[in-house]
C-alpha cells in the first residue's frame, strides 16, 4: 500500500461551511486569510472565480485557463519537462487531440473525471491551511497531469513546495498559478 505522487491542476477548490466559520474566527477580513493561503498554498487566486453554494465557498478556475488552444500550449510546455521527444508522442499525443475536441470547460472535466489517460484523470484531496491555533482544510478537485510511483513518506510539505515552487519558476504559463503538488 502506498500513495502516489501527482501534479495536478487544480479546477475547484472548496472551504466548507465548518471550515468558512474558522475564516470569520481567526481572520479580520477576508482578504487576509486570502493572503495567507495564497502564501502557504502558491496558489494565484485571481485563476479562480469565487462563489457561495450551500454556505461554502467555491473557486471554480477560470473558463479561459481550460479552453483547448490554451491548455495544451501549457501542457506541451509542461510535458517536456518530465518525457523525452519519444514518450511525449506515446503519453502525450493522445490527450493533446481529445482536449481538442471538447467544447466546454464542464465536458473537459467531465471527460478527465473517465481517467482517460494516466496523466488527464480527475481526482480530488485535502490539504490544509495553518492559523497559529488550528488548521482550515479545504477540499481540492485537480485535473492530475503527473501520476507516478508511490510514496512512502512522512514529511513531504517541504519537498511539494520546492517541486511547486520550480514549476512556477520553469513556466511563464498562468495556469501554473493553479499547480499544486499532491500526495494521494
Amino acid at each position: 500500500m502506498g500513495q502516489f505522487i501527482k501534479f495536478g491542476l487544480c479546477t475547484k477548490i472548496v472551504c466548507p461551511a465548518k471550515e468558512k466559520n474558522k475564516i470569520d474566527k481567526y481572520y479580520k477580513s477576508f482578504d487576509g486569510f486570502i493572503s495567507d493561503f495564497e502564501k502557504q498554498t502558491q496558489l494565484k487566486t485571481e485563476l479562480f472565480n469565487l462563489s457561495e453554494k450551500y454556505n461554502d465557498y467555491v473557486f471554480t478556475i477560470k473558463d479561459e485557463f481550460l479552453e483547448p488552444d490554451s491548455l495544451n500550449s501549457f501542457l506541451k510546455d509542461f510535458f517536456c519537462d518530465i518525457y523525452d521527444r519519444e514518450d511525449l508522442k506515446i503519453y502525450c499525443d493522445d490527450i493533446y487531440q481529445d482536449i481538442k475536441t471538447k467544447n466546454s470547460t464542464e465536458e473537459l472535466i467531465e471527460f478527465a473525471a473517465e481517467k482517460p489517460h494516466q496523466n488527464f484523470q480527475l481526482s480530488e484531496s485535502r490539504c490544509s491551511i495553518s492559523t497559529p491555533i488550528e488548521h482550515i482544510y479545504l477540499e481540492y478537485e485537480y485535473i492530475v497531469l503527473f501520476l507516478n510511483g508511490k510514496a512512502y513518506m512522512e514529511c513531504y510539505n517541504e519537498l511539494f513546495a520546492y517541486m511547486e515552487k520550480l514549476l512556477r519558476l520553469r513556466h511563464a504559463h498562468p495556469q501554473v498559478w493553479a499547480m499544486k503538488v499532491f500526495l494521494d
